[in-house]
C-alpha cells in the first residue's frame, strides 16, 4: 500500500509553506522497496516524490520512479573477455529517485557487514562506530553535505547486536522525516555508518581517481555513489566517462574494495526520462 508524507519535513520541508499558499496539497509519494535484477526492471512512477517553487515563482511537481530498488544480487558489469568472473558478487546495488535514500542503503549495508562474527568484533559499543566503516565516492553535481534536522548518533547507539528489529523502520523513518537531498551525507559520517566521503564533482576529479585508486590500501573498502545529475546538462554520457566509471567499478572490484554501488536519479536536478536514458547507456557497465 503506498504512503505519502504532507508535513513540513524531510524533502516536503522545501518551500513547503510558499506551495501550500500556491494551492500544493503539499503531498509526497513515499517509495516501497523493490527487489530486482536487472536494470530493465527499472520503471519510472506517475506520483510526485519531489515539490520546489523554481527561481520563476512556479510550483514544479515532479515524479521520479516506482519504486526504491535493491538489486541483491547486483547485476555484472561488462569485462573483456578472459578478465574473470563477476567482480561484483556479493555487492549491495541500489537504484533511487530522492538521492537522501542512499542513507537507509548505508545502514542496510552496514547489518550486512555486522552479521560477519568477526567484523562485530571491530564495532566500538561506546560511540557506535565501525573501525573500518567503507568511504563513500560521491559522484555528484552537489556537495549534499547539510546538517539534517535530527541528529542519527541517538538513534544507532548502543551494542550492535540491537540494530535489528524494528531498527531498520526506524531508519526508514528517520531518513523520510529528517533528512533531504542536500543533507544525508552529514549523519553517515558522524554516527559512524561511514568512514569518508571523498567528493568527485568534476571531470578533473573523476578522470584522477583512476589513479588515487591505485595507491589506496588493499583493505580500503568504498562505496560507489553516483548522482546521475553529474551529467544533468548532457543529453548522452560520453563514452570517455562511461569508459572512467567502468575502469572504477572493475578497479575497486579487482582488489575486493567495492561494497556497493548507488545510483540517483534526482527528479529535480534532471529529466526522469533522460535519467533512464543515461541507466540504460550504463547497462554494459553494471551486467
Amino acid at each position: 500500500m503506498s504512503s505519502y508524507l504532507t508535513t513540513p519535513v524531510w524533502n516536503n520541508s522545501l518551500s513547503y509553506h510558499e506551495r501550500k499558499n500556491l494551492w500544493s496539497d503539499t503531498r509526497l509519494r513515499l517509495p516501497d522497496i523493490q527487489t530486482i535484477t536487472s536494470i530493465d526492471d527499472v520503471q519510472l512512477g506517475s506520483e510526485i516524490v519531489f515539490e520546489e517553487i523554481d527561481n520563476t515563482g512556479k510550483i514544479q511537481s515532479l515524479t521520479g520512479l516506482a519504486a526504491l530498488y535493491h538489486m541483491s544480487p547486483p547485476v555484472k558489469p561488462y569485462l573483456p573477455a578472459g578478465r574473470g568472473e563477476d567482480p561484483l558478487s556479493g555487492r549491495e546495488f541500489w537504484i533511487m529517485d530522492n538521492h537522501n535514500y542512499a542513507l537507509y542503503a548505508r545502514y542496510v549495508e552496514a547489518m550486512k557487514r555486522k552479521s560477519d562474527k568477526a567484523a562485530n568484533k571491530r564495532f566500538n559499543d561506546s560511540t557506535f562506530r565501525h573501525f573500518d566503516a567503507p568511504t563513500v565516492l560521491h559522484i555528484d553535481a552537489h556537495a549534499d553535505l547539510d546538517q539534517p534536522l535530527q541528529d542519527l548518533s541517538p538513534l544507532l547507539k548502543g551494542d550492535p547486536t540491537q540494530w535489528e528489529g524494528d531498527m531498520q523502520e526506524k531508519m526508514r523513518t528517520y531518513t523520510t522525516e529528517c533528512t533531504t537531498v542536500g543533507s544525508f551525507i552529514q549523519p553517515a559520517l558522524e554516527s559512524g555508518l561511514i568512514s569518508d566521503c571523498i567528493q568527485i564533482r568534476s571531470y578533473y576529479t573523476l578522470e584522477n581517481l583512476i589513479s588515487s585508486l591505485s595507491s589506496t590500501e588493499s583493505s580500503s573498502s568504498f562505496i560507489l555513489d553516483i548522482d546521475l545529475d553529474f551529467r544533468a546538462h548532457e543529453v548522452f554520457i560520453p563514452d570517455h566517462h562511461l569508459t572512467i566509471i567502468q575502469k572504477i567499478i572493475s578497479s575497486l572490484a579487482s582488489t575486493s574494495s567495492l561494497s556497493s554501488l548507488t545510483i540517483a536519479t534526482s527528479p529535480y536536478f534532471l529529466d526522469q526520462h533522460k535519467a533512464m536514458k543515461f541507466l540504460q547507456q550504463l547497462k554494459p557497465v553494471l551486467q
